[in-house]
């Protein structure tokens, strides 16, 4: 299938140019779609439970406040992200540019995971804008200190109850990296639906 607006867009032939250079495979990649999130919930929601139990709450910002929690996402993103083989860390002028737009999206669903005042986790979805009844889910993250705590769970069942409930029929996952558990996790019902790969050559 076609990649949506929320994943790259390559040629086809990009990667036989990559390994015929010399660049193998550094990362791959897999994006996902259920069609039965009804199914799911029971299995997910615990953790919303358990979550909000030990004290933590799940919220969905409002589209007009996602500008004032663009900063906690950066830092965020900076301790779970920017220091694995392959990804670049980027300054916050740089993610501002890169993010910005994307928390304008009209159709931009914002989740974030907080203990007391504090930021701890997020999850960033968005409608998909040419089907109106796909939910896509493109990145969740949760400072280290608080892993293990079933907040990354906690955040999806949030998005996918939401989901349900605005007659939303599909959610795809996007750009799971193939050593994730969402194809993995005892939910049934994924289908791979797209594949990707980062290349790079050793200095």
């Amino acid at each position: 299938e076609a990649p949506t607006h929320l994943e790259p867009s390559n040629p086809l032939w990009y990667p036989e140019l990559f390994l015929s250079n010399g660049y193998p495979p550094l990362h791959t990649y897999e994006s996902y779609r259920r069609t039965d999130i009804l199914s799911l919930l029971p299995l997910i929601e615990p953790a919303l439970h358990q979550t909000r139990q030990a004290g933590f709450t799940i919220e969905r910002v409002a589209p007009g406040s996602l500008r004032n929690e663009l900063q906690a996402l950066y830092n965020i993103s900076r301790e779970t992200f920017f220091g694995e083989k392959g990804l670049v860390d980027i300054s916050w002028n740089e993610f501002q540019y890169l993010y910005t737009p994307m928390i304008r999206l009209s159709t931009a669903r914002v989740y974030i995971a907080r203990h007391k005042t504090s930021t701890i986790g997020y999850l960033y979805t968005a409608l998909d804008h040419k089907r109106e009844d796909v939910l896509l889910m493109k990145t969740v993250s949760v400072l280290p200190a608080y892993q293990r705590k079933h907040l990354a769970i906690a955040l999806a069942a949030e998005a996918h109850r939401d989901a349900l409930k605005d007659g939303i029929t599909s959610v795809e996952y996007l750009l799971v990296r193939t050593r994730n558990n969402v194809n993995a996790m005892p939910y049934p019902g994924v289908q791979s639906i797209r594949s990707f790969a980062t290349y790079a050559k050793s200095q």
